[in-house]
């Protein structure tokens, strides 16, 4: 699971500052992970960018959206939950 949830962030990330990123002044992005049960992570990857468009899900990627197979694939591979929101920018949140 652990390292499932290191490639998870390590995407989200890497996602924050390629499309997050304002083009005038700084971004922040905001990585958070705290423990929920025994053996339960929720790790959160919040950008103060844009956001996302509302068709995100099913928009066509701006790369080769393979970021995103990867993240699902992980997610899927340790029965992840994920949610995503606009507050202003986007975050992420994984539950695992």
């Amino acid at each position: 699971k652990a390292v499932a949830l290191s490639l998870i962030a390590t995407e989200l990330v890497t996602n924050a500052f390629k499309y997050g990123a304002k083009p005038v002044g700084g971004s922040r992005v905001a990585v958070h992970v705290s423990g929920i049960t025994a053996g339960s992570v929720r790790l959160r990857v919040c950008d103060d960018g844009e956001g996302l468009p509302p068709d995100w899900a099913q928009a066509r990627p701006r790369g080769s959206g393979l970021g995103m197979k990867l993240i699902r694939g992980m997610l899927d591979q340790i029965d992840a939950k994920l949610e995503v929101a606009n507050a202003p920018g986007a975050c992420f949140t994984i539950t695992a």
